[in-house]
């Protein structure tokens, strides 16, 4: 499976990986807020971070063309659907938010290798900084994206909230 299918499989796990934290946290009756909330985040953090990130360092690509579509299309569906995960883990304590974060990276990663998607480029032949560097980009993009909707909500932007 390759291309826009495999895509539709990783975005499918990933929804389920929502509904399960949603379910865990017993946040289900809002979730339909949360996800719709998060997308225009998703797009904004999305689109910097791949065209920072994937385009201009090459730390990571697509099997799919990097197209403006696919930027916004991504942005909306794969980090939309992570910053409403991630909006619904509890920030403090500080541990049991990272081992969330790795929860996550671990069952990204693991659709990716099932339905590929993506590809690391930064550590070549180096599986261990691989894998370090894979949790550090995903416990600091969710980090990220938590203080971004801290600082959504203090501004008081209600478009977000």
């Amino acid at each position: 499976m390759y291309g826009w299918a495999a895509y539709a499989a990783v975005i499918g796990v990933q929804v389920a990986l929502l509904l399960l934290v949603a379910y865990r946290r017993r946040s289900l009756h809002g979730l339909v807020r949360v996800i719709i909330t998060s997308i225009p985040l998703g797009i904004a953090l999305g689109v910097a971070t791949d065209l920072i990130l994937g385009a201009y360092l090459g730390v990571y690509g697509y099997y799919l063309p990097m197209s403006p579509l696919f930027l916004v299309v991504n942005g909306a569906l794969a980090y939309g659907l992570m910053t409403a995960t991630v909006r619904l883990i509890p920030l403090q304590p500080f541990l049991p938010f990272c081992a969330w974060a790795v929860l996550i990276c671990a069952v990204y990663e693991l659709a990716n290798l099932a339905f590929p998607v993506w590809y690391w480029s930064f550590f070549e032949n180096m599986i261990v900084m691989e894998l370090l560097g894979i949790i550090a980009i995903y416990c600091g993009g969710a980090l990220v994206m938590k203080v971004s909707w801290w600082l959504a909500a203090r501004a008081g932007r209600r478009v977000l909230v």
